[in-house]
Protein backbone atom coordinates (compact mmCIF):
# COMPACT_ATOMS: atom_id res chain seq x y z
CA UNK A 1 0.00 0.00 0.00
CA UNK A 2 2.69 2.36 0.69
CA UNK A 3 4.35 1.94 -2.88
CA UNK A 4 1.35 2.52 -4.51
CA UNK A 5 1.27 5.92 -2.32
CA UNK A 6 4.84 6.84 -3.22
CA UNK A 7 4.18 5.67 -6.81
CA UNK A 8 1.45 8.73 -7.14
CA UNK A 9 3.53 10.74 -5.67
CA UNK A 10 6.58 10.31 -7.60
CA UNK A 11 4.25 10.58 -10.82
CA UNK A 12 3.17 14.05 -9.45
CA UNK A 13 6.53 15.29 -8.60
CA UNK A 14 7.20 14.19 -12.35
CA UNK A 15 4.03 15.58 -13.99
CA UNK A 16 4.94 19.01 -12.13
CA UNK A 17 8.43 19.19 -13.20
CA UNK A 18 7.58 18.77 -16.61
CA UNK A 19 4.91 21.33 -16.77
CA UNK A 20 7.68 23.68 -15.26
CA UNK A 21 9.62 23.19 -18.21
CA UNK A 22 7.32 23.58 -20.58
CA UNK A 23 5.99 26.38 -19.05
CA UNK A 24 2.72 27.28 -21.65
CA UNK A 25 1.85 30.39 -19.84
CA UNK A 26 4.83 31.88 -21.21
CA UNK A 27 4.29 33.20 -24.54
CA UNK A 28 6.48 34.03 -26.96
CA UNK A 29 4.60 37.57 -27.25
CA UNK A 30 4.54 37.81 -23.54
CA UNK A 31 7.97 37.14 -22.92
CA UNK A 32 9.06 39.75 -25.98
CA UNK A 33 6.70 42.19 -23.74
CA UNK A 34 8.07 41.51 -20.84
CA UNK A 35 11.74 41.85 -21.53
CA UNK A 36 10.82 45.31 -23.46
CA UNK A 37 8.74 46.60 -20.05
CA UNK A 38 11.85 45.46 -17.84
CA UNK A 39 14.64 47.57 -20.09
CA UNK A 40 12.30 50.57 -20.40
CA UNK A 41 11.89 50.64 -16.45
CA UNK A 42 15.93 50.54 -16.53
CA UNK A 43 16.89 51.96 -19.14
CA UNK A 44 17.32 55.68 -17.53
CA UNK A 45 20.01 53.99 -14.80
CA UNK A 46 21.99 52.66 -17.36
CA UNK A 47 23.36 55.70 -19.38
CA UNK A 48 22.89 59.60 -18.69
CA UNK A 49 22.75 60.03 -22.38
CA UNK A 50 19.65 57.91 -22.60
CA UNK A 51 19.29 54.64 -24.21
CA UNK A 52 16.31 52.81 -25.97
CA UNK A 53 14.90 51.24 -28.92
CA UNK A 54 14.46 54.20 -31.47
CA UNK A 55 17.37 52.99 -34.01
CA UNK A 56 17.13 51.03 -36.98
CA UNK A 57 16.88 47.48 -36.42
CA UNK A 58 16.49 48.05 -32.63
CA UNK A 59 13.92 46.21 -30.20
CA UNK A 60 13.81 42.12 -29.96
CA UNK A 61 16.10 40.47 -32.45
CA UNK A 62 14.87 36.81 -32.11
CA UNK A 63 13.00 35.02 -28.97
CA UNK A 64 13.07 30.84 -28.25
CA UNK A 65 11.25 28.54 -25.94
CA UNK A 66 13.42 26.69 -24.24
CA UNK A 67 13.11 24.97 -20.82
CA UNK A 68 11.53 26.40 -17.76
CA UNK A 69 10.78 29.64 -20.13
CA UNK A 70 11.81 31.91 -22.88
CA UNK A 71 15.20 33.63 -24.13
CA UNK A 72 14.70 36.91 -25.84
CA UNK A 73 17.39 38.72 -27.74
CA UNK A 74 17.01 42.29 -27.54
CA UNK A 75 19.18 45.36 -29.39
CA UNK A 76 19.21 48.71 -28.60
CA UNK A 77 21.23 52.02 -28.67
CA UNK A 78 22.53 54.36 -26.27
CA UNK A 79 23.49 58.12 -26.63
CA UNK A 80 20.47 59.13 -28.63
CA UNK A 81 19.24 62.06 -26.44
CA UNK A 82 21.62 65.01 -28.13
CA UNK A 83 21.65 63.45 -31.31
CA UNK A 84 19.56 61.38 -33.84
CA UNK A 85 20.00 57.91 -34.21
CA UNK A 86 23.02 56.48 -35.85
CA UNK A 87 21.11 53.88 -37.71
CA UNK A 88 22.89 50.80 -36.02
CA UNK A 89 22.45 48.86 -32.50
CA UNK A 90 24.93 49.65 -29.76
CA UNK A 91 24.36 46.77 -27.60
CA UNK A 92 22.71 43.02 -27.54
CA UNK A 93 21.32 41.65 -24.35
CA UNK A 94 19.96 37.76 -24.11
CA UNK A 95 17.24 37.64 -21.30
CA UNK A 96 15.97 35.11 -20.09
CA UNK A 97 11.81 34.93 -18.89
CA UNK A 98 11.88 32.27 -16.03
CA UNK A 99 8.11 30.27 -16.18
CA UNK A 100 7.73 32.78 -12.96
CA UNK A 101 7.53 35.55 -15.03
CA UNK A 102 10.69 37.02 -14.14
CA UNK A 103 13.61 38.54 -16.34
CA UNK A 104 17.27 37.58 -15.98
CA UNK A 105 19.73 39.22 -18.42
CA UNK A 106 22.17 36.24 -19.27
CA UNK A 107 24.59 38.59 -20.94
CA UNK A 108 25.12 42.50 -21.97
CA UNK A 109 27.71 42.06 -25.05
CA UNK A 110 28.64 45.55 -27.43
CA UNK A 111 27.93 44.77 -30.98
CA UNK A 112 30.63 47.76 -31.90
CA UNK A 113 33.35 45.21 -31.97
Amino acid sequence: MNWRKYKLQIIGVIIFLITLAWSPWITKDYAEKEVIENYNARANFRAIDGCGFNCKNCGVYESNKVLFGYEVVVLYSCGMKDYPPIGIPDWQDRVFISFLGTAHTLSHESNLD
